[in-house]
């Protein structure tokens, strides 16, 4: 429901409190078919990036689109190929909401955060906000119409605020809601979430 030069200004926008740096490395962890890292690669040049997603299909479309990004097959409640603290951040956009339930998104940050080094931000993208569940619906009916429904998992702020809390890691959380988005329709219903991952003393 948006354009493709809206679509990249909006990820330009959501990725400037990471303070990406050319040379970072950066993994997606539900990168489909690559759309949002050809934004980021746009927006912030010079970084390392790699995408890992569970569709054949989509990673097929991904590495066609850009064939100097790794691409890998894997969940992102378990990645458990790759190594520790591998990446310097990681992000997921919009893809929380495609889980189960709480605790595959319990499991699918404890992934991210493990393979993110410390002094590295992991993000989560256009987050579907539970406190405004019924809005959302109303305007989910809106778009998918006719066609039914996905079964979205909403969350709390709450939720990433008790994560963050219990594995110490700083949080920063910044709703959607901006006027430089004002042409987002889902703008209000949305936030983005900024884990850091401190350096060690």
């Amino acid at each position: 429901f948006i354009t493709e030069p809206q679509y990249h200004e909006l990820i330009r926008q959501v990725i400037i409190p990471m303070n990406l740096k050319p040379g970072n490395t950066l993994l997606e962890c539900g990168c489909g078919s690559g759309a949002f890292l050809h934004a980021v690669k746009l927006a912030s040049p010079g970084l390392h990036l790699f995408g890992v997603d569970y569709s054949e299909p989509m990673l097929e479309v991904a590495r066609a689109r850009m064939p100097e990004v790794r691409f890998f097959s894997g969940d992102i409640r378990n990645l458990s190929g790759m190594e520790d603290e591998c990446f310097d951040h990681t992000a997921a956009f919009a893809v929380l909401c495609y889980l189960n339930n709480v605790e595959e998104a319990c499991q699918a940050l404890d992934e991210m955060v493990r393979v993110t080094r410390a002094g590295g931000f992991i993000f989560l993208g256009d987050t579907s906000d539970a406190g405004k569940r019924v809005e959302a619906m109303q305007l989910l009916r809106k778009i998918w119409q006719p066609l039914a429904i996905p079964d979205y998992l909403f969350l709390e702020k709450d939720f990433f605020r008790r994560y963050a809390a219990a594995r110490k890691l700083a949080i920063r959380i910044i709703d959607m809601d901006q006027p430089s988005l004002h042409w987002y329709p889902p703008r209000s219903l949305r936030y983005g979430v900024y884990l850091y991952k401190p350096r060690r003393s």
